[in-house]
């Protein structure tokens, strides 16, 4: 799974989304995307900024994650 491909699903997702009121950062085999909801709607990107949360994984471990859970995205930016 190529970075582009990761931002690609993120911003399918993120974009239906309403906004996480923050930053979150996943490190996919040391490369940095982030999804950025701190205004009125999420931005995904490739970016090392800081962020209020880093999640670090494999490309592999997200990919299991993806395909387990449906979809590991929707389970972040889903709020109750």
């Amino acid at each position: 799974m190529s970075v582009d491909n990761i931002i690609s699903q993120f911003e399918k997702r993120a974009s239906n989304a309403e906004p996480i009121g923050g930053k979150l950062k996943f490190e996919v085999d040391g490369v940095g995307i982030l999804i950025d909801g701190t205004s009125e709607t999420n931005t995904v990107s490739a970016s090392n900024d800081d962020a209020d949360c880093t999640i670090s994984l494999t490309a592999e471990v997200l990919e299991k994650l993806r395909d387990t859970s449906g979809c590991f995205l929707e389970l972040v930016t889903t709020r109750e």
